[in-house]
């Protein structure tokens, strides 16, 4: 290795290399790019599209992580709670119900969370609710139940794609010691 890195270099500080230079440096950068970047078949969870993610009331209407009035639409009227987002200024809104809350900036969903049995979450058309034992995401989710607990104690993590690309952000299932859920964070 040392002594390709020696010839790298004296290749580099040769004036006359201009084109060798510019092979070897686009050469370095997708090689570098390949092993620093995590590849989608690397990544320790299954996903699911975001438009296949879907909450659901007790009088079977559907959220689907829309705007503030497809929220009211489908759940009716919120108790809202209105704060300063200190990090990215303007204002952050808390629209709560009982067992259910989601989170807008200004005027975009940037999360929900689920802690009651009169809502269900649908992940690809498969129910899961405040209640269920973890086990049954095992099927449908293999990597995450192997996975679970990566970030953190008692908890299962589904990330969300977008058109087949993963996203930043993720469905997270919080369980008790008896691996029965207790809660259905996703965030974005």
């Amino acid at each position: 290795m040392r002594d390709l890195l020696f010839k790298i270099n004296c290749i580099f500080n040769k004036p006359d290399h201009k084109p060798m230079k510019l092979f070897l440096s686009f050469l370095l950068l997708f090689t570098f790019n390949k092993v620093i970047c995590q590849t989608e078949d690397t990544v320790p969870f299954d996903h699911v599209d975001n438009k296949h993610i879907v909450i659901k009331n007790a009088a079977n209407k559907g959220y689907t992580l829309g705007s503030k009035s497809q929220l009211v639409k489908a759940c009716g009227k919120a108790r809202i709670k209105k704060d300063t987002n200190e990090m990215l200024g303007g204002f952050v809104y808390t629209y709560t119900y009982k067992g259910f809350e989601t989170y807008f900036d200004d005027n975009s969903w940037d999360g929900s969370t689920v802690k009651g049995t009169d809502y269900t979450i649908l992940l690809n058309g498969i129910t899961y609710k405040v209640g269920d034992h973890i086990s049954k995401l095992k099927a449908r989710f293999p990597l995450s139940y192997k996975n679970r607990n990566h970030f953190s104690n008692n908890a299962l993590n589904i990330i969300i794609s977008h058109k087949g690309r993963y996203t930043d952000a993720s469905v997270i299932m919080s369980y008790n010691s008896k691996g029965y859920i207790t809660e259905i964070t996703i965030a974005g």
